[in-house]
């Protein structure tokens, strides 16, 4: 049974807590709008729903669905921009959603990726992501941070499910994860798979994955 507004911020805390409400009702009819007004420490908490909208996490603001099963944020096709960015210094927690990159029939026409994390240590939990163009997660830090991507589900993807760059000293966790329908051979690249570390240290600690139709590599490592 999905989590309801009310029992997810039971869970959180009432104090410091915004609730979304797409019907009306209160200030915040979308997602977007409840992050920038939260303060630091604050949690975003978003009902069941499908929210059209993509969105930037700010620092030490989580956002938290009722679960993935029932709770989607969806981009726009034709769109490049993630439909989740987490810019630089941004440490949050993203957990309970479906995110979609847009149309599941054309991988060419949606988001490049559907998260993009930059210089930020970010925390992704309890979430399937589906229908990048390129990759379902983008991790790109020069920084000492550290990004957690647990107990997902990341698939239909054109080239990764999750690419890594330039980790000389930040480092990811990849944790409990099912990797499906990687790699879209109409793209034509020619490389990526389920996991792809470019231009890093090998600083990527990968545990209890599951990886299945991967194309060309479950894991690629190239350029450390």
């Amino acid at each position: 049974r999905p989590l309801s507004a009310a029992e997810v911020t039971q869970i959180h805390g009432a104090q410091g807590t915004i609730a979304v409400t797409p019907g009306g009702g209160g200030p915040f009819t979308t997602i977007q709008s409840a992050i920038d007004a939260a303060k630091a420490g604050m949690t975003v908490v978003v009902p069941p729903g499908t929210y059209d909208e993509d969105i930037v996490m700010k620092n030490h603001v989580d956002v938290i669905g009722a679960g993935p099963g029932v709770t989607a944020i969806v981009g726009d096709p034709g769109g490049n921009d993630p439909v989740v960015a987490f810019d630089p210094g941004t440490d949050a927690r993203l957990s309970g959603f479906r995110i979609s990159g847009g149309d599941p029939g054309n991988l060419n026409n949606n988001a490049q990726n559907v998260i993009d994390i930059e210089d930020s240590s970010a925390t992704l939990s309890n979430l399937y992501i589906e229908n990048a163009k390129n990759s379902g997660v983008m991790i790109d830090i020069e920084t000492a941070d550290i990004v957690r991507v647990v107990a997902s589900v990341i698939r239909h993807c054109g080239e990764s499910a999750v690419q890594l760059k330039d980790l000389d000293i930040g480092s990811a966790l990849l944790e409990n994860l099912t990797i499906d329908e990687i790699g879209n051979r109409n793209l034509g690249s020619g490389r990526g798979g389920g996991v792809m570390e470019n231009d890093s240290a090998g600083r990527t600690a990968i545990r209890n994955c599951i990886f299945s139709r991967c194309y060309p590599f479950a894991i690629s490592v190239t350029g450390t």
